[in-house]
């Protein structure tokens, strides 16, 4: 992942500075202090990986553990007892769904993130609530829709695709035999073109629990 995020997360050449608003540096600067982070590195990567990168700043607000994601806990869970891992995706086409946007989608995706820190710490105890309750049409405004209306590119790359190509390969899984764990991210699972919204399309019933 290091080797991928040198290649494609960095433009030393063109400063991250170079393509914001005055008003987008100084959301930048205030967003970058709030994470510790060393602004003449951020100022090097792209857009993307800025976004990326600064994307945990609220959950740190929020009191949380970037580090103890449920991701992490579930992989070690599931090595602990020698269950067999696979990914929906190489490290590698993780980073191209980012590292190929546009530049305008690139600055849009750096812009979520930037509205995400200036929602404060209130706006994840707010999700985390309605990831309590279940109430998936909340959550789905929460993550996804402003991205759906105002970045509809960048919500195509980042979820429609992505969703529609994980959906294929869970319906072939379905054809096999065992029992299957499989762990998506939230967004993944809410809205119309979510992984369960296109199961249920496809005719497969699926209980919430």
């Amino acid at each position: 992942m290091v080797d991928l995020v040198r290649r494609y997360g960095f433009d030393p050449g063109h400063p991250l500075s170079t393509k914001l608003s005055p008003d987008q540096q100084a959301r930048l600067a205030k967003a970058v202090q709030a994470a510790k982070l060393n602004m003449n590195v951020v100022n090097q990567a792209r857009p993307w990986f800025a976004a990326i990168t600064l994307s945990t700043v609220p959950l740190v607000q929020a009191g949380y553990d970037p580090d103890q994601g449920v991701d992490k806990r579930l992989r070690a869970a599931a090595v602990a007892i020698g269950k067999p891992i696979h990914a929906f995706e190489t490290a590698e086409q993780q980073v191209r769904i980012f590292a190929d946007l546009s530049p305008e989608q690139e600055l849009a995706a750096l812009t979520e993130a930037l509205d995400d820190i200036d929602a404060g710490p209130a706006f994840i105890a707010s999700m985390m609530q309605h990831w309590l309750a279940g109430d998936t049409a909340a959550l789905d405004k929460d993550i996804s829709a402003d991205m759906r209306k105002q970045s509809p590119a960048l919500y195509k790359a980042v979820f429609l695709d992505r969703n529609t190509s994980w959906t294929r390969r869970i319906e072939q899984l379905m054809g096999g035999k065992g029992t299957i764990f499989i762990a998506v991210g939230a967004g993944h699972l809410v809205g119309d073109d979510s992984v369960i919204a296109m199961l249920e399309r496809d005719g497969y019933k699926v209980t919430r629990e």
